[in-house]
């Protein structure tokens, strides 16, 4: 696959294809970040003619002119460095909400409220995964620093775990952090993040992992039929703003993408068409 082509499917679907799979690693984490704003369509500009740190300075002005820009404003972003630019107009913020259904295996909890996340994140330190989302729910598997998973959502103070598609376990908020907010931290994560309460640092102490429990998650990844999975209805609500950037690269190529972009309650925008 070559570059250009790596860059469109990046940016078309990176929160799905990496927030499916548990990863480790910062090479990973840059990833998620191409194009996961603008879409498919700056994927493609972005893999063919910006650098590294070009996708990281757009991918933050355009996160910031969705957060704090006027509606029908315009937010001209230049490189530091390679002379490449980018206007970046967006429209109205305005409010969605969808039934969903969460599937989840049947042995996990299930929660009434909850607001949808369905995006990449990663963990801040070793952190277990329960069965329910409370200290002292039964500890499914331990996770390292670094690890990264898809967050179906989050209920109170826990975020649901997916895996393959399917809740496997609840995991602190404190403990976690989504996978764009991770990269644009100056220096490491242990470093920047508060430190979590005593007690669920304490409840959170590495673990011995359970080697029934983690047949059971590794039954999902290879068949999800392994394990009864059940459904469970819920409401997703998220903040949406349509999004035109006008892009030239360093030699003078330009290119318009078109999208809406959207940001859960608790998670981080990304391009929804």
């Amino acid at each position: 696959m070559n570059k250009q082509n790596m860059g469109t499917m990046l940016g078309a679907g990176a929160g799905a294809a990496v927030g499916s799979l548990f990863g480790k690693g910062s090479g990973k984490i840059a990833a998620v970040l191409v194009g996961s704003v603008l879409g498919g369509v700056a994927g493609n500009m972005i893999g063919k003619s910006l650098d590294e740190s070009d996708q990281a300075e757009l991918e933050a002005a355009t996160r910031h002119a969705l957060d704090n820009g006027k509606a029908g404003s315009t937010t001209t972003w230049r490189s530091s460095h390679s002379g490449a630019t980018a206007n970046i107009t967006v429209g109205k913020a305005y409010s969605k909400t969808e039934n969903v259904t969460v599937k989840r295996l049947a042995s996990i909890e299930p929660v009434s409220n909850m607001s949808m996340i369905n995006q990449p994140y990663v963990t801040l330190k070793s952190a277990n995964v329960r069965a329910a989302p409370r200290l002292n729910g039964e500890k499914i598997t331990g996770l390292q620093p670094g690890v990264q998973f898809n967050a179906i959502g989050q209920a109170g103070e826990w975020v649901l775990v997916g895996r393959k598609g399917v809740q496997i376990g609840y995991i602190h908020k404190q403990l976690v952090m989504p996978v764009a907010e991770y990269a644009a931290l100056p220096s490491t994560p242990k470093k920047q993040a508060s430190a979590p309460a005593k007690a669920v640092a304490k409840a959170n102490a590495p673990i011995t992992s359970n080697p029934l429990a983690l047949a059971k998650i590794e039954d999902v990844e290879a068949n999800p039929l392994a394990q009864k999975v059940v459904e469970t209805p819920a409401v997703s609500s998220s903040t949406c703003r349509e999004l035109k950037a006008d892009l030239k690269d360093a030699n003078g190529q330009t290119q318009t993408a078109n999208t809406t972009s959207c940001k859960p309650v608790f998670g981080s925008w990304a391009a929804n068409s």
